[in-house]
């Protein structure tokens, strides 16, 4: 996320240093993050903001919109797989869409 957002949009924030296996481990690392006053909430899905989902008890994942043939998509990782494009409704299948969020940048 961090990486599309720097490429795209300038966002200057460090790495960060995520080593957790667990979707617990991403959504205490997620819930904690500094870099989270760096976005503001938003109604709408838009291309590069960011999209807050969840597959467990919490926030545990995030992806980056993107437009595709003037489709917005998800571009997020999994587990084994790396980067994917999904559409909203491959998105739908597996997680619940917690909210957008445009950088401040």
């Amino acid at each position: 996320m961090l990486l599309v957002l720097r490429d795209y949009k300038g966002l200057k924030a460090p790495p960060v240093n995520y080593q957790g296996s667990t979707p617990l481990h991403a959504a205490i690392a997620l819930k904690h993050s500094p870099l989270r006053k760096l976005f503001k909430p938003i109604e709408k899905p838009k291309p590069f903001c960011v999209v807050e989902l969840q597959q467990f008890k919490s926030a545990d994942h995030v992806g980056v919109c993107v437009e595709i043939d003037g489709e917005l998509m998800v571009t997020h990782c999994e587990q084994l797989t790396g980067v994917v494009i999904s559409t909203f409704n491959e998105i739908k299948e597996t997680y619940k869409i917690l909210g957008f969020y445009e950088c401040n940048c």
